[in-house]
């Protein structure tokens, strides 16, 4: 496994231009202690006839062994400097000996491997950010091996000693070196030692722990977060502090913007990377894994201008070094990583008997010429022995040669795993297995329609019960591997991967990464120990006979390749490069499962409503313009110049329709459209399963809704527990701060208005204020406090309140100081809190101080990782109001009529019965007959009792401001249609891009639609919306003037 580690790093760093070189392991101790406080770690050498007179001699002048790279490297440098070609890139892959006590993770002798470049006099900038992506590559290659996604934490020296120098700090590197112990031993710790071995003050300490705490992913970010924490701490701009400090910021930010658009999400700015040792004068780095935090970190390094030199010339240089002992200890005992072949030989030549070894031999020699490892049996021992111990050196291949008394039993050359004798049907041309064409005949009959022209079988149906079969398989390169002479490819279909085997190794070269081909060849068991349980196919392997280019690709925008669990969602691009090409973007198994999936909520939901009697319909999506909430889409009518048609928002007034023409039980996955305002979560074209009802009410509705939702969520392996519960509207809004509330978690608001009724602090003089308690919170520094502030105001909100109540009681916290005593005394009790905890407040109007606390309740709960996406919490609310104010600034919906209300839902919702006779008495407080299917947070759909009493229908549209003239113009064909006889009727609608996001658990609708559009509606693919010709123009009627038409 260390040997293949190193073959991956080694062609990694190659593949950018690095120069491999070996230096000896001995140096000069003057040399070993140029790199700072190590002279406990180094291991000197002594003669035997010198033992016990070491002290007489300095350390100086004594040999040692290297405890890295670096020191080497400079020497070579220096030895050399005549002969290179500055700027010197190297690698180094070799053995170091450090004196440390041995534990997991740390040996005292060890492999270390080292990238570095050096500058003669000068080395440009651009370089810190070349070497730890050419790092993050090499340990991106090293995922095949179950290595998790690493990412580099950037640091620069000159930046940490401006700031400290700006507080007045002398002690530089001892700063340094306390700073660097923070993810050992903890802040309180390191603050102690600031204050007791580096002679700072308290205030001084907490200033070095709020710089060590500054992250940023980009450079502006940075820079701003590094300039708000100077002015904090007065350290002027102009000061040769500052300036100092700006120029290590400079070249950070110039480091995490550049990886960033390269690498994105590769390197990060972490301003508590210190890197202990004193001779590192720029960038510093540390990389860590992905959920391996007790691991630390695995490959570190940095800018250093002053290691080499000599005379006046300096040799400045970057470097990264990796721990490939401790790397691969990793891989080994946590990762699962394991060796499949001892050996390097693909094949291993059989010996009938000793005097036929010269033509094993013979054999062993012509597939060496080809490039193919071979060794040859050791022994001629049976040949279920010469099997079993190409088994356990993992060769993948034995060749049988033909004996001279079986020429006509077998072929030139057999594989054969388990010992069993040969068929003599199929003919082997090198190596591998050819396999005999199968008489397949033509019939593609069955249920599967796995066989067709160009496939027998689909990748995840090649089994262990097709073992000695032949397949031919269609599909994509997923990815290919070349071992040795041998290949292998996963080749990919709509079903999954399958592992095929290519001895050939002209049948191999031309293969590319999404080549399109056909493969026919043998089933075969993986060999001991190579089985991959990740995957359906992960015991077996085809042993490929032909391969067929159908097709050849161009190098791809970004990878679709999935053979390693992840691969492709780490190194995704951004949004609309995905959008753009869409078509790769569904080659990854994620978007291929989501759309299988939708297509599997489609088929559970028809047959759950076919088994209660629904019938689906198909409504037309021309239609005329409706109020329904949201502006139209419009099309042209071109025979009707002047007109136009609207796409529906709904199926809301045919379906309706469909009720008054009897039929009882309506269903159809609808197409609709909104012109709305771009929102993440919002697309201007959706589908929605719209159901519909006669002679029902909502308990029949939300009957026949909950059958649905249990039958989709059967259809993904999840049980829903019927019924349902249910909330008000009132009850939510009042509980969590929103009419879809996430009942994953509990915490609920605190409403407490009557507490501070007589309260003198103004803020709480307020019709409403609420307040959400934050668990622990009493430990958050007071930046992510300030934090808290900008998250609040990007919402609306003027800000967030808060107190704290210490570990020792005290209250603590802005609001604390401007509230009585009374108030201060029983606060603690009145919101639930104890010892460590922390309060959020809103006051104002009721509705959007409920918003706020509600956002902040979901905040809370995803940064302490309760909201899982596989758990699933429904509920319903009940009860909705019937009507809503336009004045509401925050509410994007288009009013449905004139007057200063609108409707809740839409304007055909039937009053609820207790507010049939007076709802438009009391517009404001009047309920409706409503309902919405909520989960995890999400509308997953909702529906009403509708109106189908006249008299009801013209007192709602009275309060909404619309004409009995308007209503005609815009809906009288509904109007007219109830006059013959409507019978009571309800529904609902289930968003379908919501309800199949929410069971996938993406965080985008946009990762559930085959083809999505971007931001403002635009559609990468295709480039729509686009603009038209003139031609086109003119036939569409758009510029038609009637008056002009009259002349």
């Amino acid at each position: 496994m260390e040997q293949r580690v190193i073959d991956t790093l080694r062609k990694v760093f190659e593949l950018n231009g690095f120069i491999g070189i070996e230096t000896r392991a001995v140096e000069p101790g003057s040399s070993l202690l140029k790199k700072g406080e190590t002279s406990k770690e180094i291991y000197l050498l002594s003669r035997l006839q010198e033992v016990g007179q070491e002290n007489d001699t300095p350390v100086e002048d004594r040999l040692g062994l290297h405890f890295d790279l670096t020191v080497p490297l400079s020497r070579y440098v220096v030895e050399h400097a005549n002969d290179l070609a500055f700027p010197f890139k190297r690698w180094q892959i070799q053995k170091v000996w450090r004196g440390e006590r041995p534990q997991e993770g740390r040996f005292r002798e060890f492999v270390q491997a080292d990238i570095d470049v050096i500058g003669n006099g000068e080395l440009p900038d651009h370089y810190e950010v070349e070497l730890p992506l050419v790092m993050v590559s090499a340990l991106e290659a090293l995922r095949e091996f179950g290595l998790p996604k690493a990412t580099v934490h950037a640091n620069n020296r000159k930046l940490s000693e401006g700031f400290y120098r700006g507080l007045g700090l002398n002690d530089i590197e001892g700063v340094l070196r306390e700073i660097d112990k923070l993810d050992k031993i903890g802040a309180d710790e390191v603050a102690k030692l600031l204050v007791g071995e580096c002679g700072a003050s308290e205030a001084q300490a907490v200033a070095c722990l709020e710089l060590a705490n500054l992250t940023a992913a980009n450079g502006a970010e940075l820079a701003e977060r590094f300039d708000a924490l100077c002015a904090a701490h007065g350290i002027a701009t102009d000061s040769d502090a500052y300036v100092l400090a700006r120029q290590g910021l400079d070249t950070l930010a110039m480091i995490v913007d550049e990886a960033a658009r390269i690498r994105p999400g590769s390197v990060i700015a972490d301003l508590k990377i210190a890197r202990g040792l004193d001779y590192y004068t720029g960038s510093v780095y540390e990389t860590f894994l992905d959920g391996a935090a007790s691991l630390g970190s695995i490959c570190s390094g940095g800018r250093y201008d002053n290691l080499a030199s000599q005379g006046n010339r300096k040799y400045p240089g970057v470097g990264l070094s990796i721990g490939l002992s401790r790397l691969v200890s990793y891989m080994l005992h946590t990762a699962g990583a394991k060796a499949s072949r001892i050996s390097p030989a693909a094949v291993l030549v059989a010996v009938w008997n000793e005097e036929d070894r010269a033509a094993s031999n013979e054999i062993a020699g012509r597939l060496r010429a080809r490039g193919i490892a071979t060794d040859v049996a050791p022994t001629a021992a049976k040949l279920g022995k010469q099997i079993k111990y190409a088994d356990k050196l993992g060769i993948p291949y034995v060749w049988f040669p033909r004996g001279p008394e079986r020429s006509g039993s077998r072929g030139r050359g057999e594989e054969h795993r388990d010992g069993r004798p040969g068929t003599g049907r199929c003919q082997v041309v090198g190596a591998g297995y050819a396999g005999c064409p199968a008489n397949r005949g033509d019939s593609r009959s069955g249920s599967s329609m796995s066989q067709t022209a160009y496939r027998t079988h689909h990748a995840t149906e090649v089994t262990e019960a097709l073992v000695g079969e032949q397949v031919t398989l269609a599909g994509w390169v997923d990815r290919r591997r070349d071992h040795g002479g041998v290949a292998f490819v996963d080749l990919r279909d709509s079903s999954g991967l399958v592992q095929v085997v290519i001895n050939d190794e002209e049948m191999a070269r031309p293969l590319r990464s999404e080549f399109v081909v056909r493969v026919i060849g043998a089933v075969r068991l993986r060999p001991e120990g190579n089985e991959n349980e990740h995957l359906a196919t992960g015991k077996v392997e085809v042993v490929a006979r032909s391969i067929e280019i159908l097709a050849k690709s161009d190098a791809l925008p970004f990878q679709v390749s999935t053979a390693l669990e992840n691969e492709s969602e780490n190194k995704l691009p951004g949004e609309d490069v995905r959008l753009k090409y869409r078509y790769l973007d569904l080659r990854r198994p994620s978007m291929q499962r989501n759309i299988k999936l939708r297509s599997d909520m489609a088929k559970a939901a028809r047959q759950a409503l076919d088994e209660m009697g629904f019938t689906e319909v198909e409504t037309p999506t021309m239609i005329k313009s409706t109020p329904e909430g949201a502006r139209d889409f419009l099309v042209p009518a071109r025979l009707v110049p002047g007109s136009w048609y609207a796409l529906p928002q709904s199926p809301q007034l045919l379906k309706q329709l469909l009720m008054v023409s009897g039929v009882e039980r309506y269903y159809q996955i609808a197409r609709c459209y909104r012109d709305e305002d771009f929102r993440a979560d919002r697309q201007p074209e959706f589908t929605q399963l719209d159901m519909e009802m006669a002679f029902v009410d909502q308990e029949d509705v939300i009957a026949m809704a909950e059958k649905v939702i249990a039958a989709i969520w059967k259809a993904a392996g999840y049980e829903v527990k019927l019924p349902i519960q249910r909330i008000t509207w009132q009850e939510a809004m009042d509980k969590y701060g929103t009419d879809k509330p996430d009942l994953r978690f509990g915490n609920e608001l605190i409403e407490l208005t009557d507490y501070f009724k007589d309260t003198p602090f103004r803020v709480f003089q307020a019709p409403y204020v609420g307040a959400v308690l934050f668990k622990g919170g009493a430990a958050t520094p007071r930046r992510q406090f300030d934090a808290w502030q900008d998250w609040a105001k990007q919402r609306g909100a003027k800000g967030l309140a808060y107190v704290v109540f210490a570990e020792d009681g005290e209250l603590k916290g802005p609001v604390a100081k401007n509230l009585s005593e009374a108030e201060r005394a029983g606060l603690k009790e009145a919101v639930g809190a104890e010892d460590g905890d922390a309060v959020f407040f809103a006051a104002g109007p009721r509705t959007s101080s409920q918003n706020l606390l509600g956002a902040v309740r979901v905040e809370l709960a995803d940064r302490a990782g309760l909201l899982k996406p596989d758990d699933f919490a429904f509920t319903w609310v009940v009860d909705f109001p019937l009507f809503k104010s336009t004045e509401d600034e925050d509410d994007d919906d288009v009013a449905v009529g004139h007057s200063k209300w609108t409707s809740m839902h839409h304007p055909f919702t039937m009053p609820s019965a207790d507010w049939i006779d007076t709802f438009d008495q009391d517009p404001e407080h009047a309920m409706s007959d409503s309902y919405d299917i909520v989960c995890n947070g999400e509308e997953m759909g909702g529906g009403s009792v509708r109106i189908h009493r006249d008299d009801i229908q013209d007192r709602v549209l009275d309060v909404l401001g619309i004409s009995k003239e308007e209503a005609d113009e815009k809906f009288g064909f509904l109007l007219e249609a109830f006059k013959y006889g409507a019978p009571p009727h309800a529904g609902i609608a289930l968003g379908w891009d919501r309800t199949a996001s929410i069971l996938a658990g993406t965080d985008t609708i946009r990762d559930v639609i085959a083809f999505p559009k971007a931001g403002g509606g635009r559609d990468p693919l295709t480039g729509a919306p686009a603009p038209i010709t003139d031609e086109q123009r003119a036939e569409t009627g758009v510029d038609y003037d009637p008056d002009e038409d009259e002349d």
